[in-house]
């Protein structure tokens, strides 16, 4: 039930009353029993809240989890390349394809979550830049000062670079 200002002033004014008013109660019984649902509800949310939270964060820890084996695979995939040409012609055919193989492989979806892991700290880098100025700002501080252009300068490359990392995976 949504009320109006102007009809939640004539409830409380006695001008008139609400449809699912039950027979025999008051206008206080009637609120009671309307923010007892209203609490009951909010609560409800805040579990099915929690447990949303509960289960993103397990799902980022097994992303993190994901990203450090990727990152193993990707030291090992990387030391294949270096083979030289001396050691590659005496490998095994099935060996050489092997190596041609990990000499072109790409994990897309590893190398976007790694650049926005690195996207975000440079973002919480930025918000740090940015609460600095805003207290150099209340204390009024002149905007040429060393300290402020040194924090507009961290807040715009860090922005910038985290820009340039989400925008690399999208490329």
């Amino acid at each position: 039930m949504k009320l109006t200002l102007k009809e939640m002033n004539d409830l409380l004014n006695g001008k008139c009353l609400p449809s699912d008013l039950i027979v025999g109660e008051t206008l206080a019984e009637y609120l009671v029993r309307k923010f007892s649902d209203l609490e009951q509800k909010l609560a409800v949310s805040q579990r099915e809240f929690r447990a949303a939270d509960a289960t993103i964060e397990n799902l980022e820890a097994k992303c993190a989890a994901l990203a450090a084996e990727l990152s193993a695979f990707e030291r090992i995939c990387n030391e294949a390349v270096f083979i030289t040409d001396e050691h590659y012609e005496q490998c095994p055919p099935e060996v050489r394809k092997m190596i041609r193989s990990l000499v072109v492989l790409k994990i897309p979806s590893y190398q976007a979550f790694m650049a926005e892991v690195r996207a975000r700290e440079l973002d919480s880098l930025a918000g740090v830049a940015e609460t600095m100025l805003v207290k150099f700002s209340n204390q009024r501080c002149s905007s040429d000062m060393h300290e402020v252009v040194g924090w507009k300068m961290v807040h715009q490359q860090a922005s910038n670079r985290a820009a340039q990392l989400r925008k690399g995976v999208q490329s």
